[in-house]
């Protein structure tokens, strides 16, 4: 496994396990997100649908339910699984689930 992806898994599960983050303000699911090195659109149409445009590509997602242990996480996949978009409340990350690997990481509101 490569050292980043094992510290991005090492990150993710950390966030996911620490609990609730009363310090950063929570996240909107809807809008536009600067990432590490670039941008997302994610427009809600509906409670368990988004469209996630990322370049020149428009993702259909459909929302997944989490693990009972991990809080305040939503979790979107495209209808092959291909690709998981994770919304945490400091943060968001588009993630290539066939590579096992971060597309998109550090995505904040703008």
């Amino acid at each position: 496994m490569e050292p980043s992806l094992a510290v991005s898994l090492a990150g993710l599960a950390f966030t996911l396990f620490a609990g609730p983050s009363y310090a950063y303000k929570y996240q909107e699911l809807e809008g536009s997100k600067l990432c590490d090195f670039s941008n997302i659109q994610v427009l809600q149409k509906n409670d368990q649908k988004i469209y996630l445009k990322y370049e020149q590509t428009v993702f259909v997602m459909y929302q997944k339910p989490t693990n009972k242990g991990v809080k305040n996480v939503k979790r979107f996949e495209t209808t092959n699984g291909g690709v998981v978009f994770l919304q945490l409340p400091e943060k968001a990350m588009l993630l290539d689930n066939v590579r096992m690997k971060p597309i998109l990481n550090e995505c904040k509101n703008i």
